[in-house]
């Protein structure tokens, strides 16, 4: 594989990245009753995730290229890549804690107080 193949590549993964960005931004963007701070601090959150896990991801894709078909090498770099895979379980969890979070948040928006409903009905009727 050539450098700019290798570029290309990865231009089209960090491009990934910031349309999963992007897209996550938009479902926070949905949600009314959020604070901006809040908001802020969870799309950092998210982009940090996605990154993390990418960047684990090609190293770890790196150095698993470098050992396959090499048994003494997977005695040097087994530990390395375990970790690599660990740093990536622990982005997906964190998006997974986040999404836990914002669903918990829209349920709350979404539940109809009664009281609400009944002043609705009142400011309709007139009365």
């Amino acid at each position: 594989m050539t450098k700019n193949s290798k570029f290309f590549e990865k231009s089209e993964e960090l491009a990934k990245s910031e349309k999963k960005v992007q897209d996550f931004k938009h479902i926070l963007e949905n949600i009314d009753n959020l604070d901006d701070k809040c908001k802020s601090l969870w799309i950092e959150v998210y982009e940090n995730s996605v990154l993390d896990r990418e960047r684990a991801s090609m190293l770890y894709t790196d150095l698993y290229k470098d050992i396959k078909g090499s048994p003494e090498k997977h005695g040097l770099y087994g530990m390395q890549m375990s970790k690599y895979l660990e740093r990536m379980c622990k982005s997906n969890d964190q998006i997974i804690r986040l999404a836990e979070i914002i669903e918990r948040v829209q349920r709350q928006e979404d539940k109809v107080d009664p009281n609400d409903i009944l002043e609705s009905i009142a400011r309709e009727t007139g009365n």
